[in-house]
């Protein structure tokens, strides 16, 4: 693995293009060891043949990978100060993430002031349908997709109140999509709620997902609205810094 980084690594904006000789005296390797990481890099897209002959340049799963840095970078560095003034108007940790698999994935967190302080770190995950972010994501996926996902998807459950059957996580997904945020009581973390809703970028796609986290007991059943309300006036301004058409963040969906 890091022979194969350091190929990649060994092209530059001065040297966009390199053959197997001159990726060898670069890495001090020898020539059929190098050859063999290229093939392995062609064949996984991450390299491909130059337009010189028997030379190579990046391809086009480095520009995906790198693609998907950028993006996640871009939505940090806007969701960030919304994530911040959330914590503090509730005193509760907050996050974003994106889905991965089946899998949330939580790509920045910002820790609440108050006495129990609840919050995954920075790259962890958890299963998507178990968490709100994860289930708001998954209510907005595009229905081919969501039909991949309910099909491959192992529903374990973490604690006992999560989703174990298809039938009802389809029906709660309908559900969230209609209103616009998902909740979660217990269905992760015994005795740990939260509220998520959905990001949209310029082209209206549920690109990510916030949430706020609290333990279930320090927030009364007739408070839920409110966070609900604050979560989803957070959302939608990352949305719109983001790019989303204005016509599409304008109040909350009715609930």
């Amino acid at each position: 693995m890091r022979r194969a980084l350091a190929v990649l690594r060994a092209f530059d904006d001065a040297r966009t293009e390199l053959g197997v000789s001159e990726l060898a005296r670069t890495l001090g390797l020898s020539k059929s060891i190098v050859m063999r990481l290229v093939a392995t890099l062609r064949e996984a897209g991450f390299l491909e043949r130059g337009v010189v002959h028997d030379k190579y340049r990046i391809g086009l799963a480095a520009f995906e990978v790198g693609s998907l840095y950028f993006a996640n970078a871009s939505l940090r560095r806007e969701a960030e100060p919304v994530l911040r003034a959330l914590a503090e108007q509730l005193t509760c940790s907050t996050y974003i993430g994106t889905l991965s698999g089946d899998r949330a994935v939580y790509v920045s967190a910002i820790e609440g002031s108050g006495p129990i302080r609840v919050g995954p770190r920075i790259g962890s995950s958890a299963p998507a349908h178990t968490t709100a972010a994860g289930k708001a994501l998954l209510a907005h996926l595009e229905p081919d997709a969501l039909e991949r996902y309910l099909a491959t998807a192992e529903l374990v459950p973490e604690t006992p109140q999560s989703i174990s059957t298809r039938a009802e996580l389809r029906q709660h997904l309908l559900q969230i999509r209609a209103a616009g945020f998902a909740t979660n009581r217990g269905e992760h973390l015994n005795g740990v709620g939260a509220v998520g809703a959905p990001v949209f970028d310029a082209r209206g796609a549920a690109v990510a997902a916030i949430s706020l986290a609290f333990p279930i007991y320090l927030v009364p059943d007739d408070h839920w609205s409110t966070v609900t309300a604050a979560v989803l006036d957070a959302a939608q301004k990352i949305s719109r810094r983001l790019g989303t058409p204005s016509y599409m963040t304008s109040g909350a969906p009715e609930r």
